[in-house]
């Protein structure tokens, strides 16, 4: 019996060794949820934001960015999130499942502007982590026009200065 306990034990290492194809994780985290869920019976989802967002900041003082980025999505704070993205740069870009959670946050989480324009900022600066010229350039394009749109003066400041100096400006 324990050497089929071991056998067990070698193979999901094996398995478990090569990353997880986005959705499958996203399924696990789900499931996570659920079961957590069903045992804490949260009276409502403002319970449930803030026990995510209770998470998150669990998550990220022990430095684990990809549970913290699932957390503050599933509390629906692109606040967080941005702060997220902006404090674990290099780890989220070199995460293959970033960019499956952060498609995973609601459009109605960043309902104000400025919220939007620092989401799309440090996803501009995820894109330049991974050398993703093209991306960063839509983001920061993004980010000037919501922020040109709303003739806000300090965020086009903002918006403005995530162009890299070797392109030209619009």
């Amino acid at each position: 019996y324990r050497y089929l306990e071991t056998g067990r034990r070698l193979v999901a290492d094996v398995l478990l060794d090569q990353p997880l194809p986005a959705d499958r994780l996203l399924s696990l985290y789900v499931a996570a949820t659920d079961a957590a869920s069903a045992r804490l019976a949260w009276p409502d989802r403002a319970a449930r934001r803030a026990w995510h967002a209770q998470q998150a900041d669990g998550a990220a003082s022990q430095r684990d960015a990809r549970a913290a980025l699932w957390h503050s999505v599933q509390a629906q704070d692109a606040d967080r999130v941005t702060r997220l993205l902006q404090r674990f740069c290099n780890e989220l870009a070199a995460d293959p499942h970033t960019d499956a959670l952060l498609q995973a946050l609601p459009s109605g989480a960043t309902p104000d502007l400025h919220a939007r324009v620092h989401l799309l900022l440090a996803k501009a600066a995820l894109a330049r982590v991974r050398g993703a010229a093209d991306q960063e350039l839509r983001a920061c394009e993004q980010a000037l026009r919501l922020a040109a749109a709303d003739d806000d003066r300090l965020m086009l400041g903002i918006a403005a200065s995530c162009q890299r100096q070797d392109r030209p400006r619009l």
